[in-house]
């Protein structure tokens, strides 16, 4: 048990002799996940998060369930996530671990519906319109209206 400890040694003749050590308790392993990066687009894989740990005793070799080896041959950050919960497992050169999650979001799917159409009123008159609903995705949008020079 960690703390000051004395021994104390008598021989046969009686002659004694003390010695003492100090037992020393590394401090028990905490993280937190830092640096977190959503997913962009709905059902893209460009995730990322880091594990930041202290305590327990340098150095530490990390697990992240993505590759489903559990083979602590991971770092801190792991990148390439899609949409989901990820556990994490940190474990210290005294062989004592500390295990998070993650929990990597993604927007909902970008949708867009023209809602309002104006044919132009004559050939040529350039008086045509339409109007563009977009939901999902994250915001802000940008628009691009682009002519793909068809008439008719």
């Amino acid at each position: 048990e960690a703390g000051d400890h004395l021994v104390w040694v008598t021989d046969a003749n009686g002659c004694t002799e003390q010695a003492g050590v100090a037992i020393t308790d590394p401090l028990g392993m905490i993280g937190s996940i830092i640096n977190i990066q959503h997913v962009s687009c709905q059902g893209g894989m460009d995730g990322k998060a880091t594990v930041q740990v202290v305590g327990g005793t340098l150095p530490y070799e990390y697990d992240w369930d993505n590759d489903g080896m559990g083979d602590y041959d991971d770092g801190p950050t792991v990148a390439g996530l899609s949409a989901g919960f990820y556990l994490v497992r940190v474990k210290d050169a005294n062989g004592c671990k500390f295990q998070t999650y993650v929990d990597i979001s993604e927007p909902t799917a970008l949708f867009a519906e023209i809602v309002d159409l104006s044919h132009e009123t004559c050939n040529g008159a350039n008086d045509g319109a339409a109007t563009v609903n977009v939901t999902g995705g994250t915001t802000p949008y940008t628009y691009e209206w682009i002519d793909s020079g068809n008439t008719g």
